[in-house]
């Protein structure tokens, strides 16, 4: 009896341990999500309404627009 007490106990421990290793897997999953998406819509964000020399608007990045003004990379920080 005292072995199967063991044996239960140690079964018990070894499925708490998967569930929280599958938990852990779940959240770093959606943290990685969350984070692409993140990327994503900065990107969006930096190519979004850039003013062109010239007038008008381009799809280029601002630090790229503010370099060619040879205003360095954080003119509009």
């Amino acid at each position: 009896m005292h072995y199967f007490a063991h044996l239960y106990v140690f079964c018990a421990l070894m499925v708490t341990k998967q569930q929280l290793r599958r938990k852990l897997n779940y959240e770093t999953t959606v943290k990685n999500q969350q984070a692409k998406r993140l990327n994503e819509q900065h990107k969006q964000l930096d190519q979004a309404n850039t003013p062109q020399v010239g007038g008008g608007y381009t799809t280029k990045p601002w630090t790229v627009w503010c370099e060619e003004l040879s205003k360095g990379p954080d003119c509009r920080a």
